[in-house]
């Protein structure tokens, strides 16, 4: 893996879910844990080795690629530059697919098919599935991503961007693999979710491109300022 992927964010992108809670500290049924609508406004601080850095992530109108319709997650660094697209499925009807993204700070990407999908979950739940990809760059070799998907614990979680209630915090086992079966590529993503509000925290660990913590500090999400 070449040394300039410490900068990209995890495989799978900013990967989300739409969660469906069945009691105790699980969410209340119907709460959307990733809002996708257009004009949102998430402003990122990324900590890692090299240092903080600050992003602004915009989602983009519907589009089709690859064969699918997906809404991009568009995200500019401090200068204005677009360093990322995340492309997420458009329909939300069973869950979130994610279909692929595209790292220009680093010159790689990924186009999954099908879409790496990520179901309704309760508390405690898990899910593993595979699926068929194409990448560049630094994944040129990939054709393949296992995931294993794990809904760790409800609570409160505290960021920049204020105190949120009921956040979901999920883990995600990563491998990419060649045409032989040999791992290109694995590590650790854990996710922070929030009603109505979406990723407050993601962090990244045992990835050959290096680990960092991403988390919201600030946004418009469907029309309200956060914080």
């Amino acid at each position: 893996m070449k040394p300039a992927l410490k900068k990209l964010l995890p495989i799978l992108g900013s990967a989300v879910l739409w969660l469906q809670g069945c009691g105790g500290n699980s969410t209340s049924l119907g709460q959307v844990y990733f809002p996708i609508d257009v004009g949102d406004v998430r402003n990122l601080q990324r900590t890692s080795a090299g240092g903080v850095a600050s992003f602004t992530q915009t989602v983009e109108s519907e589009a089709p690629v690859n064969g699918n319709s997906v809404f991009p997650f568009n995200t500019v660094n401090e200068l204005g530059d677009t360093v990322r697209v995340d492309y997420f499925g458009a329909n939300t009807s069973a869950g979130i697919n994610l279909c692929g993204w595209e790292d220009f700070e680093n010159n790689a990407s990924a186009q999954y098919t099908p879409c790496v999908f990520f179901p309704y979950l309760p508390d405690g739940a898990n899910v593993s599935q595979s699926t068929q990809m194409v990448g560049t760059g630094a994944l040129a070799n990939a054709v393949s991503l296992d995931y294993d998907f794990t809904v760790e614990s409800f609570g409160d979680v505290s960021v920049p961007a204020g105190t949120f209630s009921n956040c979901a915090t999920n883990d995600v086992d990563v491998m990419n693999k060649d045409s032989a079966g040999n791992i290109i590529e694995q590590g650790m993503v854990t996710l922070v979710l929030c009603p109505e509000i979406g990723m407050v925290s993601l962090t990244t660990q045992d990835f050959s491109f290096g680990g960092g913590t991403s988390v919201l500090v600030s946004g418009v999400i469907d029309g309200m300022a956060i914080p």
